[in-house]
């Protein structure tokens, strides 16, 4: 009896509860469908607010400018952004500069060594060639010194602000990133790019051989290139293309250095040099490229000078090519 008793009295205590919890739930459920339908109390009513007073200007007190928005649509979305002037009037050049992960700074030494490959390219051309005449020395000028204050840019604003590693800790002091760089290597070689050997065109004319130690940017080069890889999906499509490009610079300074031979001996002067026909680049770009891979089929050189520069053209093409397999 005693048992039967204690069970009759916990069932009913569970029932009472099952109940409580029901009623319980629908009053969240009223709460949640309609929420003003559970108050009780009435909501205040508000006094009406005093009207702003307008300015002299028309504008009300209190009133904000309105900013103008800006939208950009993409697929079926609509974004709302700043406008390109507030983005630019905002922007602050960053004080120290990750080298290893800032695409910024890739993108700045893709123009670094765009700089560097129009020196590379046009320096030996502007110097054989009969390109550079007084009709364009201006044109010439201009690129040069574009490419001069990119140079000057790079090193007063971007290799000051690069971070690096000292005792497993990156430092980002602007004194200590400064002084690392004034300590280092690279600094010594872009200080010697710059030399101003420019001043002697008032003494020799415009000789673009003065401009040459602008060709001893190299190292912007090889860390473009490393910076380059390191973020490609597919580094090995950049690697055959730079590959193809040291073999086509080799042939343009073969070719470059085949006119000059040619006008040092007098264009047409012998089988061997350049007539004079035609147009000068190709006609010594396709004898270049006949000469170092070593295709065969060409006059036979005359004169001791020529036959010391035909040698060393085979040799250098041998050398050339042996590299470049080791680079594929």
């Amino acid at each position: 009896r005693i048992s039967s008793a204690t069970s009759l009295s916990i069932n009913k205590r569970l029932q009472e509860l099952v109940k409580l919890f029901r009623e319980r739930t629908e009053k969240v459920k009223e709460k949640l469908t309609d929420p003003d339908a559970t108050s009780d109390e009435e909501s205040p009513v508000t006094s009406p607010a005093a009207a702003p007073v307008p300015t002299p200007g028309g504008e009300l007190e209190g009133d904000e400018p309105k900013e103008d928005e800006h939208y950009c649509e993409m697929l079926c979305c609509t974004f709302k952004h700043q406008p390109w002037l507030g983005r630019l009037k905002n922007y602050q050049f960053p004080s120290s500069i990750d080298p290893l992960t800032n695409l910024m700074y890739v993108l700045w030494l893709f123009f670094v060594v765009m700089a560097w490959n129009w020196n590379c390219w046009l320096i030996p051309v502007r110097w054989a060639f009969p390109y550079q005449t007084p009709a364009n020395i201006h044109c010439w000028l201009l690129m040069d010194y574009l490419c001069d204050l990119i140079y000057l840019l790079d090193i007063l604003v971007f290799q000051t602000r690069l971070q690096f590693v000292q005792g497993g800790d990156i430092i980002t002091d602007k004194k200590a990133m400064k002084e690392n760089y004034l300590r280092s290597q690279r600094f010594k070689m872009d200080v010697m790019c710059l030399l101003p050997l420019d001043f002697f065109y008032f003494k020799v004319g415009v000789n673009p051989l003065l401009r040459f130690p602008r060709c001893l940017k190299y190292m912007a080069f090889f860390e473009f290139n490393n910076r380059l890889e390191a973020i490609l999906s597919k580094a090995y499509i950049y690697r055959v293309i730079r590959t193809t490009a040291y073999l086509l610079y080799s042939l343009h300074v073969n070719s470059c250095l085949y006119y000059w031979a040619s006008a040092y001996e007098g264009l047409g002067s012998t089988t061997w040099v350049y007539d004079g026909e035609g147009n000068s680049y190709i006609r010594c770009y396709y004898w270049a490229v006949k000469t170092l891979i070593t295709i065969g089929g060409l006059p036979d050189p005359k004169t001791l000078f020529e036959i010391i520069f035909q040698l060393l053209n085979y040799f250098t093409g041998v050398f050339a090519f042996s590299v470049m397999i080791g680079q594929v």
